[in-house]
């Protein structure tokens, strides 16, 4: 595929890059473009080095999934993704002092339980698999270990 044969690196880059297009008509038409001109950051170092920290950590995101994707499941993924966006959520309530709903509380410890719960599934799953081909490995090398035995009796 194109994403094996330029590395996954570039083709995150090369993605990125090919958004322009598709995007630059989008903030064209809604005056964002515009904004960007009157935006009283601008000449602000710290504003600049937030946006590049923020670029910075998306990209670092978007590495991560694919990595999450290759080693794992796109289930695996998808749960990740929910636990991400109800930490986000609970982290939120803390820095603009959200006012919290009893119901808000309960949905997210539904999720994070779920999440839990998902992982501990998989977790004992795998420990599962790795135990039943260790014993059919012992299976399969049983006989040569007998025919070994009896050569080593018979010199």
């Amino acid at each position: 595929s194109v994403r094996n044969d330029m590395g996954m690196v570039s083709f995150l880059f090369w993605l990125d890059f090919f958004m322009i297009p598709v995007l630059a008509p989008w903030a064209v038409a809604t005056g964002e473009v515009f904004e960007v001109a009157d935006w009283e950051n601008k000449g602000s170092a710290m504003a600049w080095s937030f946006l590049m920290m923020v670029s910075i950590m998306g990209g670092l995101r978007a590495y991560s999934i694919n990595l999450t994707v290759k080693y794992a499941s796109a289930l695996t993924k998808t749960a990740a993704d929910i636990l991400t966006q109800a930490l986000t959520i609970y982290v939120s309530l803390f820095i603009f002092h959200t006012t919290v709903t009893p119901v808000l509380h309960v949905g997210i410890a539904i999720t994070i339980t779920g999440f839990a719960f998902y992982t501990g599934v998989k977790y004992f799953e795998k420990q599962k698999k790795k135990a039943t081909a260790k014993a059919q490995k012992s299976i399969e090398e049983e006989p040569f270990l007998r025919k070994r035995a009896n050569t080593a009796e018979s010199v």
